[in-house]
């Protein structure tokens, strides 16, 4: 079975990516902000796994929960890229942090299994159009642009 996870679960785009993933047969474990929204998701929509991530880190209660952190088919992040407020020196320096470009994405990229996929959209924060915030998404997106050789080579058929 392909496992799915599903970032901001019960919001509009959450629930919407839920029950797609349902739909398609595929096991949904799902990131909420409060015991509520766990409680729903499980309920009301039949989510298999949701993680409280005001409570505990979700790559760390993902690898609790199947023993591995190489275990996901597909992460839908649809908080997307994220930016800070406005550029200072301190910022400059600790920018890699501060952006999903950084720690989330590579968190989200480590639990994937070889061929699966990373999907981040809703970048709101960079509506301000400023050479700022487009730097930042420009760096965030290069930076998404990995490969791992030995997964080409295993995938390789000549």
């Amino acid at each position: 079975m392909f496992q799915i996870l599903i970032h901001s679960a019960a919001g509009g785009v959450g629930l919407a990516a839920v029950q797609l993933a349902r739909y398609a047969g595929l096991e949904v474990i799902a990131t909420v902000g409060s015991d509520a929204k766990i409680d729903l998701l499980k309920k009301e929509w039949g989510v298999t796994h949701a993680i409280n991530y005001q409570k505990e880190d979700f790559h760390v209660a993902v690898e609790k929960l199947y023993g591995t952190k190489k275990c996901m088919d597909i992460v839908l992040d649809p908080a997307g890229i994220t930016s800070p407020p406005s550029p200072n020196l301190l910022l400059l320096l600790v920018i890699p942090l501060l952006s999903a470009g950084g720690p989330q994405l590579k968190t989200e990229q480590q639990l994937l299994r070889s061929g699966g996929r990373v999907v981040s959209f809703g970048v709101a924060t960079i509506s301000d159009r400023s050479l700022w915030t487009m730097w930042t998404v420009l760096r965030t997106v290069a930076s998404m642009m990995t490969f791992s050789v030995i997964d080409l080579l295993r995938s390789s058929t000549g």
